[in-house]
């Protein structure tokens, strides 16, 4: 009884089978190799239209490059090549026919909006007719109006980052905009060839080269109250009296003199006035928990450690860009103990916690608090378990609106959507309601977080003053 064949040993005989008619006993049969390529060729052809078949390409939408494909092919054809090519490359070679035509649109739609899609954003700005290396070198030039090469890499980095400290988005943006009055040239007020009655002054030249830039600066990422202030900063002092009688460079020098100021007296002596405060309340063996993406805190912790305070911190971090981790590694470079935990985990540490310390990006007329995500959740869980929360914020950040949650706010999605069907909520900002606050710590002193309205109408009453006696 013969012993069936597998399907395998069946293959490998069929196999062998055609290699003898190709070699035969005389030599090399040519006719033979020549059948062997032709019926592979017209199976690997067979197999291709099965796959098709099976996946049926999309209906062409408008405007889509279909039609240069089949030029494309049609090319190919006429011109005898025997090479097939495939749809995915022709899609690919008209996508690189029509790259020359970009730069000759013209963009009417905002660059980037607060909930974005950061994987265009790219794209979005070569439209516009530059790549990375011109946009960084020369700037962009829209409407006659050219966008400083500083603000414009500024603006980039912004949108792409996956994790912002709020501090050094402004420190960043301060620097931006020194060489932005650098290299202000006033050429609307000293051209010649534009009549006198309509040439702009320095400060009316200098605001409108201004707005583009910050424009541009606040379609690539929603502005924080500490960016804010300094755009209002050099506005006002643009603006202002003493600015009217002076030159070029006399105006450029008083609007450094100014932004230095703003930075080293609501700034940098602010934090150090905070640091003093937050120490006081660091008790000896005591653990502090804190939470965001402020490097305010890493100070006052240096501080309470170099002056003997012996203490433990808690980092409660979260994403996008678990920017905890940062504060985590100052900490252990100056040898505070500290332990590290996500959001999943704060229950457990809450219960190990004396006090939380968490930075706040703006403190709302309301008494809200405004800072990373997560801050609301971590502020519900002290609350029940009865640990008071401290917040740290500059008088500078305090805003004259209100806020009740998160979408009360300018939030924006960090990633993009994979599927049609799913909606992210991924915001990047919470809310921390006034009720759950026990103090705000800031330079003027420890306070209620709902006295903010009041300290925000003294220091416009402070701020008018000053205007009137400059005006």
């Amino acid at each position: 009884m013969t012993k069936e064949l597998s399907a395998k040993e069946k293959k490998k005989l069929e196999k062998a089978a055609r290699r003898a008619k190709v070699v035969g006993d005389k030599g090399v049969d040519g006719e033979a190799i020549k059948a062997e390529a032709m019926r592979k060729k017209e199976e690997s052809m067979k197999k291709h239209q099965e796959v098709q078949i099976r996946q049926p390409s999309p209906v062409p939408k408008a405007g889509s490059p279909v039609p240069q494909v089949a030029a494309i092919l049609k090319e190919e054809a006429a011109g005898g090549r025997t090479r097939k090519i495939s749809e995915s490359q022709g899609v690919a070679r008209a996508l690189k026919s029509t790259k020359t035509q970009s730069m000759q649109v013209e963009l009417t739609e905002p660059l980037f909006t607060y909930m974005r899609n950061t994987a265009g954003i790219k794209d979005t700005i070569q439209t516009m007719g530059f790549g990375r290396k011109d946009m960084f070198s020369r700037g962009i030039t829209k409407n006659q109006t050219q966008l400083h090469r500083a603000i414009v890499r500024l603006g980039f980095k912004a949108a792409h980052l996956s994790k912002i400290d709020e501090r050094e988005m402004a420190q960043k943006l301060r620097r931006a905009l020194e060489l932005f009055i650098d290299d202000f040239d006033g050429r609307n007020f000293n051209d010649e060839c534009i009549p006198q009655h309509h040439r702009l002054s320095i400060q009316q030249n200098f605001i409108s080269e201004l707005n583009p830039n910050i424009n541009f600066i606040s379609k690539c990422h929603p502005m924080t109250r500490s960016e804010a202030c300094l755009v209002d900063v050099i506005k006002e002092a643009a603006r202002s009296r003493q600015a009217r009688d002076k030159n070029l460079a006399e105006f450029k020098e008083f609007l450094h003199e100014e932004l230095q100021l703003f930075w080293k007296m609501r700034v940098e002596e602010a934090e150090a006035t905070i640091a003093n405060e937050t120490f006081n309340l660091i008790t000896d063996n005591s653990t502090v928990l804190t939470f965001g993406d402020g490097m305010n805190m890493v100070r006052i912790f240096e501080k309470a450690k170099r002056l003997g305070r012996k203490f433990e911190v808690i980092v409660v971090d979260t994403e996008p860009g678990f920017s905890g981790k940062r504060i985590l590694r100052c900490l252990t470079e100056v040898g505070i103990q500290a332990k590290y935990s996500t959001v999943a985990g704060l229950s457990y540490m809450m219960k190990q916690t004396d006090v939380v310390i968490i930075g706040a990006r703006s403190l709302l007329a309301n008494g809200s608090v405004v800072g990373a995500k997560g801050c609301g959740t971590v502020a519900c869980v002290a609350n029940e378990d009865q640990v008071p929360v401290l917040v740290c914020c500059e008088t500078y950040k305090f805003e004259d609106r209100c806020a009740i949650n998160a979408l009360d706010i300018k939030n924006e999605i960090r990633e993009f959507p994979i599927n049609e069907h799913i909606t992210f909520q991924n915001i990047v900002q919470d809310v921390i309601p006034a009720s759950l606050v026990t103090a705000a710590i800031t330079e003027v002193g420890i306070i209620a977080s709902t006295s903010a309205a009041t300290v925000i109408s003294e220091n416009e009453r402070k701020r008018k003053d000053i205007t009137f006696e400059t005006t």
